[in-house]
Parts: C-alpha cells; sequence; structure tokens
C-alpha cells in the first residue's frame, strides 16, 4: 500500500552542498504531485506567495428558496443544482484537508532528512517555506561554484576507469553529469562536443567500436544531419560492451571445456606446430584462415601420417574437428579465402598429402570422414525464430528460390518463424514473401521492387493488389463467389454470420436502454438470450474451423507462383513473366474436392503424398515438437478454449434458464464464462497481431492480418468488459455493460469482414511503390487462375 511519501523511498541526507540539488528535487517532486509547491517555493519571494486557498461556505436549502427546510421543498432544478454545488464544496474540502496534510508531511519529511549537525537552522521556523527559504541559503551553491564543480567533473569524465567492472557506472555518470552541465548551458557541453568526448574516451577500451562511431559523427557534421543524443550513443556502447563481453566469455568456456573433454589441453598439433589440431590447415582444409592456393610443407605432412597410425591420436584428431564442425553449424557462414562457402554436407574429407619427391604430384594418401556428432544442448541454443524444421520449410520442393540473407524471422524467440523471403533467379527484383498467416490462409505473397524493375520486365509484373480496381472486384467477389471447400473461407464467413448474430443481440440489449420507447415484452429475455446462445454456438464452430485451419499449415510449402521465361530477348535481361497458378499451388484445403478434371504442377507421387495431407488433429509428436511452438495454432487454440467457455453463458442465456436461477448461479455460470472466455478471445487478438509483425514490439498497421487480429482484440475487450460491469446491478453499470457488448459486437464483425475478404485474394502482390497502372498481360493470368 502506498504512503504518499516520496522523500522516504531513498536515502538523500542534506549534510553537503553536493546533496542540496538531489534533496531539494525529492522536496519539489513530492510538493507537486500534492500540489502545493506554489505555496513552498523557495525561489518565490515571500510577498509573492500565494495563501492556500480556503473552500466556500457549504450551500444551504435557503440560498435557493427562503424557509426551505427540506430538499422536497425545492424545485426539480433547484434541487438539481444545491446537489452540484455540495458534490463541488465536498470535493473542495476534500482538496484543502489533502493540501493541509501533505505540508505536514513535507515539514515532518524535511526534519527527518537533515543531517543532526544542522538541525539549528530549522527550529525556530514553523512553516515550510521559511525552513526551505533557510536551508537553500545555507546549502545551494552558487552559480560560480557550481560552473567550476561540474566542468572539474565532467573533465574527470574524459578519462575512462581502467577497472571494466566500473564502466557501468562511469557511462551513466555521463548522462548525469553532461545534462546538469547543460542545464546550466556550460560551453563544453554545448553541441556535439559531449558525444564525440564520450567515444574517444571510450577508445582506451573498445577503439574499433569507438572509432566507428566517431566516423559517423564526423560525417553527420559534414553533411549537416542530425546527429544521435548521448544517451542513445551510451545505450549502443553498453550494449556493445555487453554483447562483447558475453561472446568472449562463450568462447572462452566453449573452447576450455572442448580442450579438457578431449584431453588436448597441452598438446601441440601432431604437424609440429604450436597450435590446436582444429586451427591446424593439414588436419582442417575447411578452416576460414586457410588460402585457397596453400601447400602444405611435405615434413608436416609426414608427421600427420605418421600421428595418424597411432589409434589414440587418431581419435582424439577426429574428435576436435567434429567439435570444431558442430561449433561451426550455430554461427555465421565460414568466409573462405576464395570467396566461396563450405560444402553443406553432413561430413567432410581430410586429405593428407604425400610428396615423395619434388617432381612425383601430390597422391591423396589417407581420407578422415567426419560425421558432427548430435548435440541436443545446441539446438536450444539456436533461437527457434531464425530457423525452419526441414520438413517444414517453405519453397523446399522449388529448386530456383533462394532465400535472402536476412533469413527466417519472427517476433519471439521461442516460437516459430513467421516470415521470410525468397528470390527467384529469373526475377531479382521479385521477392516471394512467405508468411505463416499467409501459408495457414492458403495466399501466396510477393513484393516487387518498382525501384530496380527493368522497363521490359514492367509488362510481365502483376498489378499491386492494394490498387482500387482490384479491391473493388475482391469486394464484389465476396457477394458472388463462395468456395466452401475452402476452410479459411469457412473459418471467415462462419465468424462474420456469428458476429451479426451478436450485433442483432446487442441491439435488442442496448437499444431498450437508449430508446426505452422502442422495447417490447420479454425483448431482453428472449430476443437477447436466444441470439446470444445463436452466437456463442456459431463462433464455437467458427473456432473449431480455426483449429482445423491451423494444424494444416505449413505441410505444402508451395508459393502458387509461376517464373516463365518468354521468348524473346527477356531471358537475357532477367524478364520472367510473373504470373500466379492456382495449378501450382499444394495447399490442401485449396482443392475443390470432386474435380476429377484439374490438373497439378505436383508429379503423381506428390500428388498421392498430398492425398494425406489434410488433418483433423495434429499427432503428439507434432503437437510437442511444432504447434505448441506456433503462433496461429496457439492463438487458434485460445480462441478455442475461450469460446468453449463463452458458450456456457450463452446456455445460460436461455429463457427458461436465466430468469429462474439465483444471483450465486448467475455469477458462476453466466457472468465469470464470459470474463474467461472473453480473456480467450483478447489473448487470441493479440497473438494474431504479434504473428504479422516483425518484432513484438513494433505494430505492423500495413498488414491486412495485423488490423484482423486488432479488431478482434478490441472486440475481445468488449465482451470482457461487459461482465465486468454486469457484476454489479446497479443501473449505470448494466448499461455500460450492455454498451460494451455493442461496440465489441461490432469490433468482431469488422475484423471478421476484413477475413472474408482476406480469405478470396489468394495471390496479393506487395509493392516498395504504389503503381499506377499493371500489366494487361498478367492480369488475364489472373482473372483467368482465379475465376
Amino acid at each position: 500500500m502506498a504512503t504518499g511519501s516520496a522523500v522516504t523511498r531513498v536515502t538523500v541526507i542534506l549534510n553537503t552542498p553536493d546533496d542540496w540539488f538531489n534533496w531539494i528535487f525529492l522536496c519539489r517532486d513530492f510538493a507537486k504531485d500534492h500540489k502545493i509547491w506554489q505555496y513552498v517555493n523557495p525561489d518565490t519571494p515571500k510577498e509573492s506567495l500565494p495563501d492556500l486557498e480556503a473552500a466556500n461556505p457549504k450551500p444551504q436549502l435557503t440560498d435557493y428558496k427562503a424557509r426551505a427546510s427540506k430538499l422536497s421543498d425545492l424545485s426539480t432544478e433547484d434541487r438539481d443544482s444545491y446537489r452540484w454545488e455540495v458534490e463541488q464544496w465536498r470535493l473542495d474540502e476534500i482538496t484543502l484537508q489533502k493540501q493541509e496534510r501533505a505540508l505536514v508531511q513535507l515539514n515532518t519529511e524535511i526534519t527527518r532528512s537533515i543531517a543532526t549537525r544542522h538541525l539549528y537552522l530549522i527550529q525556530d521556523l514553523p512553516t515550510v517555506y521559511d525552513r526551505l527559504v533557510a536551508l537553500k541559503k545555507q546549502f545551494c551553491p552558487s552559480t560560480a561554484d557550481r560552473s567550476r564543480d561540474l566542468i572539474a567533473r565532467y573533465t574527470n569524465l574524459k578519462t575512462a576507469p581502467r577497472n571494466l567492472k566500473k564502466l557501468d557506472e562511469w557511462m551513466a555518470d555521463w548522462i548525469h553529469i553532461t545534462s546538469q552541465c547543460q542545464s546550466i548551458n556550460l560551453p563544453e557541453t554545448t553541441s556535439y562536443r559531449p558525444q564525440e568526448d564520450f567515444l574517444i574516451a571510450c577508445q582506451a577500451h573498445y577503439p574499433n567500436y569507438a572509432a566507428t562511431c566517431l566516423d559517423q559523427i564526423y560525417e553527420h557534421e559534414i553533411n549537416g544531419t542530425n546527429l544521435l543524443s548521448l544517451p542513445a550513443y551510451v545505450e549502443k556502447m553498453t550494449k556493445y560492451i555487453r554483447r562483447a563481453a558475453q561472446t568472449t566469455a562463450t568462447e572462452s568456456s566453449v573452447l576450455s571445456t572442448s580442450a579438457a573433454k578431449l584431453g588436448i589441453a597441452n598438446l601441440p598439433c601432431v604437424c609440429g606446430l604450436s597450435n590446436a589440431l582444429p586451427d591446424c590447415w593439414i588436419l582442417n582444409p575447411l578452416h576460414p584462415g586457410r588460402p585457397k592456393d596453400w601447400t602444405p610443407a611435405p615434413i608436416g605432412v609426414r608427421k600427420v601420417e605418421q600421428a595418424q597410425k597411432d589409434p589414440k591420436i587418431s581419435k582424439q584428431i577426429k574428435d576436435a574437428l567434429n567439435e570444431w564442425a558442430s561449433r561451426q553449424q550455430y554461427r555465421d557462414k565460414i568466409q573462405v579465402d576464395d570467396g566461396q562457402p563450405p560444402s553443406g554436407g553432413t561430413s567432410f574429407v581430410v586429405h593428407l598429402l604425400d610428396t615423395g619427391s619434388a617432381a612425383t604430384p601430390l597422391n591423396t594418401i589417407a581420407q578422415l570422414s567426419m560425421e558432427p556428432p548430435h548435440r541436443p544442448g545446441a539446438a536450444r541454443r539456436a533461437r527457434r525464430n531464425k530457423t525452419f524444421h526441414p520438413a517444414r520449410e517453405p519453397g523446399r520442393h522449388e529448386a530456383r528460390l533462394q532465400l535472402e540473407h536476412d533469413g527466417a524471422t519472427g517476433p519471439l524467440p521461442f516460437l516459430n518463424p513467421t516470415r521470410a523471403h525468397y528470390r527467384h533467379g529469373a526475377r531479382p527484383d521479385a521477392r516471394f514473401k512467405w508468411t505463416s498467416r499467409n501459408d495457414r490462409k492458403g495466399r501466396h505473397a510477393v513484393v516487387i521492387d518498382t525501384k530496380n524493375t527493368s522497363a521490359i520486365s514492367k509488362h510481365t509484373t502483376p498489378r499491386p493488389t492494394s490498387s482500387i480496381r482490384t479491391v473493388a472486384r475482391n469486394i464484389w467477389r465476396m457477394l458472388t463467389y463462395c468456395p466452401v471447400w475452402d476452410v479459411s473461407y469457412d473459418v471467415a464467413f462462419v465468424f462474420t454470420l456469428g458476429s451479426v448474430i451478436w450485433v442483432i443481440n446487442a441491439f435488442f440489449v442496448y437499444l431498450p436502454l437508449v430508446q426505452p420507447g422502442t422495447e417490447f415484452k420479454t425483448e431482453e429475455l428472449y430476443g437477447g438470450g436466444i441470439t446470444a446462445f445463436i452466437g456463442a454456438t456459431v463462433f464455437e464452430i467458427g473456432s473449431v474451423l480455426l483449429i482445423v485451419e491451423a494444424v494444416n499449415e505449413g505441410r505444402s510449402g508451395c508459393f502458387g507462383w509461376v517464373v516463365e521465361q518468354a521468348i524473346s530477348h527477356q531471358e537475357e535481361v532477367g524478364g520472367g513473366m510473373i504470373w500466379p497458378s492456382k495449378s501450382h499451388c499444394t495447399h490442401p484445403h485449396t482443392r475443390q474436392y470432386g474435380d476429377g478434371s484439374r490438373h497439378t504442377y505436383a508429379s503423381n507421387r506428390e500428388q498421392r503424398a498430398q492425398q494425406h495431407l489434410w488433418v483433423w488433429w495434429p499427432t503428439t509428436e507434432e503437437l510437442r515438437t511444432h504447434y505448441i511452438h506456433n503462433f496461429g495454432f496457439l492463438a487458434s487454440l485460445s480462441q478455442l478454449l475461450g469460446a468453449s467457455i463463452f458458450w456456457v453463458a450463452g446456455l445460460t442465456a436461455l429463457p427458461g434458464i436465466y430468469n429462474r436461477i439465483s444471483k450465486p448461479i448467475t455469477v458462476i455460470f453466466y457472468w465469470t464464462p464470459q470474463v474467461v472466455g472473453g480473456l480467450g478471445f483478447i489473448i487470441s487478438g493479440c497473438l494474431f497481431m504479434l504473428e504479422t509483425q516483425s518484432k513484438w514490439w513494433k505494430p505492423a498497421p500495413r498488414t491486412l492480418g495485423w488490423w484482423i487480429g486488432a479488431f478482434n482484440l478490441v472486440g475481445g475487450i468488449g465482451f470482457t468488459m461487459c461482465p465486468g460491469f454486469g457484476y454489479d446491478s446497479s443501473s449505470w453499470t448494466q448499461y455500460q455493460a450492455s454498451l460494451s457488448t455493442f461496440w465489441g459486437s461490432w469490433a468482431f464483425l469488422i475484423g471478421s469482414a476484413l477475413q472474408w475478404y482476406e480469405s478470396l485474394e489468394k495471390f496479393p502482390v506487395e509493392s516498395d511503390r504504389c503503381l499506377n497502372g499493371g500489366s494487361d498481360v498478367v492480369d488475364v493470368h489472373t482473372r483467368k487462375e482465379q475465376s
């Protein structure tokens, strides 16, 4: 429980002038919080000090009507005015009492926070203002003294401490002392001088990183652009120091552990040089430091060959190289001198070379095959959101698609990746964008880099689906196209239908409170109760379909687009035609069942395998290793659990149940399931939003799926607030409960309608710059494939 005292939360004892500014800051902070600083500010002359305003006299009934002795003697208008004035008088009285108590408390805190030997300064001063004035006169340093002190402290900051453990405190002082210097406008801290001085001081311990940051400062000064603030540079340096310390500690621990385990901590290399076994260029031809044209010395090769004859030494070499190879797969790619990465296989061969004479060609005399061991701990150290499971990697059937350098990403490190970008060799200006949400919805997105698109390839590039023409066409398709075999469409349609029912329910419950004349008999009981049950049931059906949709994602790994080379000079300039093709899509829920006339791109063997892609629930192994870390599955599961619990409230709302149960039963089986179910909707909406974001803290308002999750989140909040108000039976809380259902239902309806639109746009096209026009040729392909 808060005590209201801000001064006693930290220990600042006023003893010397150095303590004054921290001490007066706490006093000022406390006084401003309680709105009394204007009455005690020691910088204000006493004659200009305002007085504590006393409350006005309490209003009397006779002020409105002579001889009035009770409230009923007044008219309706006068009664309302009297009540309002009495309420204002009470508020003024409470405010005055709080201020008076705060003054007494501040006076006490001043006495407690002064060194004992200085108590004589305030002994004869009863008011807070007089005490603060006396203490300021005694302890507050003059402007000149403070300037000299801050200049000295700032100068000392320019020398970094030798002890690395004190760097955190030293960098914190940079922000604290520099801000004080700038508050009094010291010339030493104007412009970009603090940033430059800080980085120059950091060069004592981290010269390379500090020099890089200094170069950035000089470039900003030359270009006249804005520079990062000093706190920003301090934060960057702090992160760099911590990361460098963690990397050094981890590598030292791994290397020392490996050496001790292998028993080679004090052994020189078998080639005769004083390096570790994995660092030997003869034993390890994949070492990043080995030059491409390097030739081993004959004497070193003979020593290695001789050592290989000893089984014990041979085992040590094999174990050391295995350990080295297993570490490399969790680091960045090895950079070899020829610029080519090493082979990606799970084994490599060490060639021991021999030269019998100068004229004899080099012959391979031994091969040592090594398999990197399986290390469960290493898999746990790798971030889950950076790698795909081999069986679920997108584009695994597309040989010409190449994953971009940033690889797979996701907002949370302990969950599966949610996005990845691939490039096609024939169209370097196009990126095939995979997201977990699009994969679950059977959507295939492509991003066109219009800045790098050639004049020829513009005629073979699809029109962005954000154009007005495409949006209008998709809205029309919402009214004329019903792909009931598509589970994503079914999910959107069912939730839209359920949201409409809940909107009708909200009108039954909320409208009589706003327009009592529109209410008919048993409207709330029968109209509200029956629609609540139907709406909860429809939401339950939609949640089941949502789970079915989630457990069927990520099984095909298709991209649904075709890049064809036209028979022209486009092949020389990389002008492949991009067009969407449903026949190239292997998503199981986008196939029309019973349509045997449609040819598929996959081979007969793949078609037979895809017949088993559709599942209703994953296996225990899939659930443990994949789906429990999957955004879409977790969000859908939260939606299903919330809808199932919420359905209990819908059942209880039926006529014949709701009007016959007692109040405790109503609380347990009607209001509480709504609270728990609403929380499930909130969690589901949050997860659906996070799934579309590149970072957990960075919203994605340009993504349609993000808005769907956002509106579902708002709807879940409304459905949770409704029972929160409903626990109370007063009129205003019942009004707020009905209102919460009203706007929550509309939020669900908007989110469901957007989801409906999303389910029909299977081939979204994005562009870095908005294209006003498009290709008529490609639009023909688009209409042909989607019709």
